[in-house]
């Protein structure tokens, strides 16, 4: 997988207190596509970059990134969540930077992991 842009958007995410409407969030998206392929198109594919609050290691699933990468702080991606979004909401969000190819291999792995999970 190439370069993986990073955005800042709003964003309706599932209720963390449990209630049954979606919460609208602020969170950084990492866009799984680019090149062509989204020159091209009106969704794209994103994972969700959220606080890693955990101390332990991560799992098969999960992609650690942080201050090297570009975030403020301890990050996590989770490859059992992927969504799809418009291209038009990412890009009204704020780019903020791009992952390197090889962060982007390991959150594909993560992705293949996640998905493969019973």
């Amino acid at each position: 997988m190439d370069r993986g842009d990073v955005y800042l958007i709003n964003m309706e995410l599932p209720n963390r207190q449990g209630g049954a409407q979606p919460e609208n969030r602020s969170k950084y998206v990492i866009v799984l596509q680019g090149g062509p392929i989204f020159a091209s198109t009106t969704e794209v594919a994103v994972v969700v970059a959220s606080t890693y609050r955990s101390r332990g290691r991560a799992r098969p699933f999960e992609v650690l990134l942080g201050q090297a990468e570009g975030f403020d702080h301890d990050t996590v991606v989770d490859g059992r969540w992927v969504f799809t979004i418009s291209k038009a909401k990412v890009q009204s969000g704020r780019y903020r930077f791009q992952l390197d190819s090889g962060r982007m291999t390991k959150i594909s792995v993560a992705i293949v992991a996640g998905l493969e999970l019973r």
